[in-house]
């Protein structure tokens, strides 16, 4: 993705030199020109705020050689449903066990009716490894479901750990594998919820819960808050052959987290108000005009992507001798990270600039150069609106399939492919995912049978995975025909409506726990995409694959062995 050549000045981006290449941050305004009285031309429209993204990314690449240690708790059900998952589940945990070293650790919880430790958490040295694969033998299917009882147990094993105050940079997760609904302990969803957020908070350092959900009778809805809830995603495999791909897609994140809590501070200048961030990461408002965004965790190369609107403060202090336009400084990004690999905190700034034109000025007196700024969007920031409409879309079409709705659903999913379809940026590459991604959702939609069955599932894994950024599911993009380069390089800019970031104030509320404002559609041109032709995930990223790649060696070497 990129946006167009023109550019708003940003402040350089300033982080210590012992962690400069942990975390960038990029602070960019939708348009970089805006006029409050309208174009002079009287092509384009009035605007009276501005859309302002601010991307938070890990600079540093995948290094295989340094990464920080991992404490991981493996929670399994191993209730009589399991039988066959199980196998694959122990070859998935006996992979993981080879990629990890000696200063890792790794514990096994295993529930039924009942919760039982078969391995304490345990440094896996060459001894180490040996009691783990011992371990895994005694996963044998049995009893019933207490999901919150291997939940809270492997949760509290880093609630009662003492870690060294040296010792800060382990990257700690639990890992959930289950396959069917509650049926002892907690059965009731909101209140397992409950839990999971109040024993995280209690453990009082960045600890993540991953929840992979087997068969057709897991409850999806549960498993997805509990991994909202432990800052975490929610894995759903849909057979057998996926429980290495998913796993493989966890374990590669969580080998290459780059920093930990990570806050992201976003302040308003000279009397610009900021609306509400629209983002579904945890925003509290400590102070007028500015909010706070926490972000758990940012694994190499991933970037968070954060939209807010601002709403310009039109004060008219214009040069009549000099009517050009006035440049403004809107507001003022603020990041604070710990570095995982050097064990210090860092800090990176970033503003954002606009330029206001005066009443006054008229075409002439602009130029066509400086008019073409007012209507030319930045390409990130519009693809950044379309994501936030695929998320709202995707969950209203949930909510109105959970109601038996489904025609309301899939109109809800149709309007907006209409809309990606449309638009000048429909043959980006994640645009394209985010049109294919609607479009897996209406397959599991269309069909009520199907969609109690697996549909629900993939469309509440799509929403998570879309609203964090972050990648659960196998790429779902196809290869897009090829284009010419010749004609990619003469296809004219486009002015086109583009959608708002949510559809409805109403929904923006629902979509975000709160009030929030959105945007009327506006006409806008970008720069014509780039040809792209291969399969396209934007969001698994580089350690993902090269986890896969190592899970395929390994299969083929015991294949070989048997």
């Amino acid at each position: 993705m990129g946006g167009g050549d023109e550019k708003p000045p940003l402040m350089p981006a300033g982080a210590s030199t012992d962690c400069a290449n942990a975390v960038e941050l990029e602070v960019r305004p939708e348009f970089s020109m805006i006029a409050p009285c309208g174009p002079p031309s009287g092509r384009g429209q009035a605007r009276d705020s501005v859309m302002v993204m601010a991307r938070v990314k890990a600079r540093r690449e995948s290094d295989g050689d340094r990464r920080a240690p991992v404490n991981i708790c493996a929670v399994i059900d191993r209730s009589e449903s399991m039988k066959t998952n199980i196998a694959l589940v122990k070859q998935s945990l006996e992979f993981m066990v080879q990629q990890l070293r000696d200063e890792d650790q790794l514990s096994l919880l295993v529930f039924d009716h009942e919760v039982a430790t078969i391995l304490p958490m345990t440094y896996m040295t060459l001894q180490g490894k040996e009691s783990a694969v011992q371990a895994f033998g005694k996963l044998k299917e049995r009893g019933q479901t207490n999901l919150s009882g291997g939940l809270l147990a492997g949760l509290q094993q880093f609630l009662t750990m003492n870690p060294n105050p040296q010792d800060r940079a382990r990257v700690e997760s639990v890992l959930l594998f289950t396959d069917g609904k509650a049926n002892r302990g907690i059965t009731d969803g909101n209140t397992l919820t409950r839990a999971t957020r109040s024993v995280v908070a209690q453990i009082g350092r960045q600890v993540s819960v991953f929840t992979f959900g087997f068969s057709e009778e897991h409850e999806a809805n549960v498993l997805q808050s509990i991994a909202e809830a432990g800052n975490g995603l929610y894995y759903y495999v849909a057979d057998v052959e996926s429980i290495p791909d998913s796993f493989c897609d966890c374990l590669g994140g969580l080998l290459s987290v780059t920093a930990q809590n990570i806050t992201l501070e976003i302040e308003g200048l000279n009397g610009h108000l900021l609306d509400r961030p629209l983002t579904t990461f945890a925003v509290n408002s400590s102070k007028p005009n500015c909010y706070t965004v926490q972000i758990p965790d940012i694994y190499s190369e991933e970037s968070k992507d954060i939209l807010v609107n601002v709403a310009l403060c039109i004060k008219g202090e214009f040069d009549l001798d000099n009517p050009r336009p006035v440049p403004t400084e809107v507001l003022q990004c603020h990041v604070s990270y710990f570095d995982v690999l050097t064990c210090k905190i860092c800090n990176v700034e970033a503003t954002a600039c606009v330029s206001i034109l005066p009443p006054a000025i008229t075409a002439e007196e602009l130029g066509m150069e400086l008019e073409e700024k007012l209507t030319i969007a930045d390409t990130d920031v519009a693809l950044q609106r379309i994501r936030q409409s695929t998320n709202i879309a995707l969950r209203d079409a949930d909510r109105l399939a959970s109601g038996n709705d489904r025609a309301g659903a899939v109109e809800q999913i149709d309007r907006c492919v209409r809309v990606i379809e449309t638009s000048p940026l429909s043959q980006d590459t994640f645009a394209q995912h985010q049109m294919m991604t609607l479009l897996t959702a209406k397959a599991g939609i269309s069909d009520q049978r199907e969609y109690k069955r697996f549909g629900a599932k993939h469309v509440r894994g799509l929403v998570h995975a879309n609203e964090q950024q972050r990648s659960n599911t196998n790429p779902v993009i196809p290869s897009p025909a090829p284009m010419a380069a010749a004609a990619s390089a003469s296809r004219p800019a486009y002015s086109v409506p583009m959608p708002p970031p949510l559809p409805s104030q109403a929904a923006a509320a629902s979509y975000l726990g709160s009030s929030a404002s959105a945007a009327a559609p506006y006409p806008v041109s970008v720069a014509p995409p780039p040809a792209y032709a291969k399969p396209y995930n934007p969001y698994r990223k580089k350690a993902k694959v090269e986890m896969m790649d190592e899970w395929k060696k390994h299969k083929g070497k015991k294949e070989e062995e048997e």
